[in-house]
């Protein structure tokens, strides 16, 4: 898989669609990497953007499915058949196609699921349940748990036998009833003696969350503990699912994205894709409380209104006035919000 430049890429995708060389625009499509296929396919066409998509395996079409846009999304998915949909988000990690469906409109997302294998249509439906928000909406219900009496070398052929698509990087140990006791890092594992318990190498000390924790919180523990996944337990303890790190990166990006955002009085949500009248509906709000600060401004101005006219030099100076007050407005409220975000900011320092 190579990383190309995004205008070399959408250039050659151009040219191979407009030749209709199929072979050629497949081997393109098959060595280029998700992220930066799914930023060329903006560019293109709709049809376009469907040709190039089914050139790729089901797996890999899910990962850009995934890296595009809510907007772009949606309307691939539209122009796809319901069972090709169907047949790549049964390809694609459950928490990810949790992801993908929770962006469409309700009528269209149980038509696709209802195509899907019942089993992965029932792990999707119950990733739903939980707030987009949240632990539960962001984890994978795919891990690997082993009880705390196996043995190191059962413990090594239960990993080798589970199949997941997500990453590995702790095998979690768990009771007879299934609650989370411990975990081993995987190098712990495959360098122990194959005699010993799993019980004897856990580390007891796992740092969890439960499915209603706030994502922004869980972010904050992996980044706090400098972890490279986080296990979710129900109010039981028993092991629900992970929070894996490209997860939290993917947080990370949101919320840093959604404090900008407020920083400007922006929507949170809102993209430069969006259109003109949803933009405008969505930021009227934020200027209207706006304008009475101005109109205070402007009548402060107006109390002096004798002084500039006695010496219009002072007028030169409006401008600077008011500008350096904003700029140093910014700065402050930035510095504030962004210690907001990171937690520095709390009630006993906030003097």
């Amino acid at each position: 898989m190579e990383v190309r430049d995004a205008g070399h890429l959408l250039e050659e995708l151009r040219r191979r669609l407009r030749d209709d060389d199929r072979d050629a625009l497949a081997a393109l499509v098959v060595d280029a990497h998700p992220a930066d296929l799914a930023g060329a396919l903006r560019e293109l066409e709709l049809t376009d953007q469907v040709t190039v998509l089914r050139q790729l395996t089901r797996e890999a079409a899910g990962t850009v499915l995934y890296e595009t846009d809510d907007g772009s999304r949606r309307a691939l998915m539209e122009a796809l058949d319901q069972g090709e949909v169907s047949r790549i988000l049964d390809q694609m990690p459950p928490d990810e196609a949790a992801d993908v469906v929770e962006t469409l409109p309700e009528e269209q997302a149980s038509r696709i699921l209802h195509e899907m294998p019942r089993d992965e249509a029932e792990e999707i439906q119950e990733l739903l349940q939980y707030g987009e928000s949240t632990a539960g909406g962001i984890m994978t219900p795919e891990f690997i748990a082993v009880h705390e009496e196996m043995s190191v070398a059962q413990a090594l052929d239960h990993l080798r036998k589970s199949v997941t698509r997500e990453g590995v990087f702790y095998v979690y140990v768990v009771d007879d009833h299934d609650h989370l006791v411990g975990l081993v890092p995987l190098r712990r594992l495959i360098t122990a003696d194959p005699s010993t318990t799993v019980h004897a190498i856990r580390r007891t000390d796992v740092v969890s969350v439960t499915a209603d924790t706030d994502q922004e919180e869980v972010a904050r523990l992996v980044t706090k503990h400098h972890l490279l996944a986080v296990p979710v337990v129900d109010r039981n303890h028993r092991l629900l699912g992970t929070v894996t790190i490209d997860d939290v990166i993917d947080v990370i990006h949101e919320e840093a994205t959604e404090d900008i955002h407020r920083l400007g009085g922006v929507s949170a949500d809102e993209t430069i894709f969006d259109p003109t009248g949803k933009v405008v509906r969505r930021r009227l709000f934020w200027l209207l409380v706006n304008l009475p600060t101005a109109v205070l401004a402007a009548t402060v101005v107006g109390l002096f209104e004798p002084s500039i006219q006695a010496l219009a030099a002072l007028a030169v100076f409006m401008p600077i006035v008011a500008g350096m007050g904003g700029h140093a407005g910014i700065q402050t409220f930035t510095v504030i919000v962004r210690a907001m975000a990171l937690g520095d900011l709390t009630l006993a320092n906030t003097r």
